[in-house]
């Protein structure tokens, strides 16, 4: 597995496991100054559809997420408990996959959801409506 995408896997399965609503988002330390507060953030767009594949999708990886909690808690050792949320990783990933979403395009969406409050409320929306 290619280097990038582990790390970015790897934090999309801990903020799935640690969050109520599997929020997903790479993480990397960096060594440059902060980001000036003179740009504005890039406003993401999202189609309609992408916004409801992403409320099934997340619905189902937080449904893994909660399978996967309690044992990852009773974990005997650090060891088990990594072997665990590599496991659970691996099974979002592979839902996220399977509802036809990139892992890429799932965070994306999951920092529109954090960040725009129409975004959310609109996920949410969508989410409320799955059977």
């Amino acid at each position: 597995m290619p280097l990038m995408l582990r790390s970015m896997l790897s934090a999309v399965g801990l903020a799935m496991l640690t969050s109520a609503m599997p929020i997903a988002a790479p993480s990397a330390e960096t060594t440059s100054s902060p980001p000036s507060s003179s740009r504005p953030a890039p406003v993401m767009e999202f189609s309609d559809e992408e916004l409801k594949l992403f409320a099934r999708t997340s619905l189902a990886v937080e449904a893994i997420s909660g399978k996967w909690q309690p044992r990852i808690s009773g974990a005997g050792s650090k060891t088990e408990e990594q072997d665990m949320r590599e496991q659970a990783m691996g099974e979002m990933v592979e839902a996220v996959e399977q509802k036809g979403l990139s892992v890429g395009r799932y965070n994306q969406i999951a920092l529109a959801v954090q960040s725009d409050p129409e975004v959310a409320q609109t996920v949410q929306s969508y989410r409320a409506a799955q059977p």
